[in-house]
């Protein structure tokens, strides 16, 4: 699933982005591995805003597109050792 189609107050996981995105979305804390929640969808192709920690961050849906996310719940957890 791709971010520009997530769900607004549902936690999620990226788990990659397009390489044309990575260095930007990367300097404002959107990596693979980071956990999200998208807070507002603006109208008429406008930017989606997420929660990164309590970090409020708008996100362009061309850049959203390029983001590969899953539900949290299916992260998958590895134990500390």
């Amino acid at each position: 699933m791709l971010l520009h189609a997530c769900e607004r107050g549902r936690p999620y996981v990226v788990k990659s982005i397009a390489a044309r995105n990575a260095a930007l979305l990367s300097d404002i804390g959107l990596f693979a591995g980071r956990c999200f929640t998208v807070v507002n969808r603006f109208p008429f192709r406008g930017p989606l805003v997420v929660d990164l920690g309590g970090y409020l961050v708008a996100i362009a849906r061309s850049a959203a597109a390029g983001v590969e996310v899953a539900p949290e719940e299916d992260r998958v957890h590895v134990p500390s050792q």
